[in-house]
C-alpha cells in the first residue's frame, strides 16, 4: 500500500488523456482494482494505441498529482439509436490509488470527466462498477447518479470480473 501525503491539494490534480509512456502506473492501478487480472503491459498498450488512434473507442483519463498518478478511469461515448440523435457515455474501471482514496480525488475526476467529456448531445451517463464495491455506490449516488437496472456479463473463456 502506498502512503499519501497528509495532507493533499486536491485541487492540484491535472486530468489528461494517457500515453503509452503512462502503461506502468496504469498497470499498477488495474491491479488494485482487480487483483486477480494481471494484463501483460505491452497488450495494454498496443490497446491504449489503438484508443488514441480512433476516438470513438473512448479515452483513458488519467488524474496526475506532482508528477504520480493517482487516478484513472476509461470513458465512452457511442450513438444511441432509440434517442437519436442524442448520445449515451459511460465510464469504467474508476480506480484511485491506494493511499489517496476518502479524499475526494474519485469526485473530483468523476466530475471533470461529466463536464469535459460528456456533451449536450449526451442523454445518459452510465457508470459501471462491481455489486460489491459499496463505497463506490456511496460515490455515485452522492454525486446525483441513480441506481438503474441489473448488469449481467458474459465471460468468454475463464476472465474476471469485469
Amino acid at each position: 500500500m502506498t502512503n499519501a501525503p497528509p495532507d493533499i491539494d486536491v485541487g492540484a490534480i491535472a486530468f489528461r488523456s494517457a500515453v503509452p509512456d503512462d502503461i506502468e502506473p496504469l498497470h499498477d492501478l488495474y491491479r488494485e482494482l482487480i487483483p486477480d487480472e494481471d494484463p501483460d503491459t505491452a497488450d495494454m498498450r498496443a490497446a491504449l494505441v489503438a484508443i488514441l488512434d480512433n476516438p470513438r473507442f473512448g479515452e483513458i483519463v488519467i488524474g496526475e498529482l506532482n508528477g504520480l498518478i493517482v487516478a484513472t478511469c476509461q470513458f465512452i461515448s457511442y450513438d444511441n439509436l432509440i434517442r437519436s440523435p442524442q448520445r449515451k457515455a459511460m465510464t469504467d474501471s474508476v480506480v484511485v490509488k491506494n493511499g489517496y482514496r476518502h479524499r475526494g480525488i474519485g469526485t473530483i475526476m468523476m466530475q471533470w470527466v461529466l463536464d469535459n467529456l460528456g456533451s449536450e448531445t449526451t442523454s445518459k451517463f452510465i457508470v459501471s462498477t462491481a455489486y460489491n464495491r459499496k463505497e463506490a455506490h456511496g460515490l455515485y449516488e452522492k454525486m446525483g447518479f441513480d441506481q438503474s437496472g441489473y448488469s449481467y456479463i458474459f465471460s468468454y473463456g475463464e476472465k474476471g470480473d469485469f
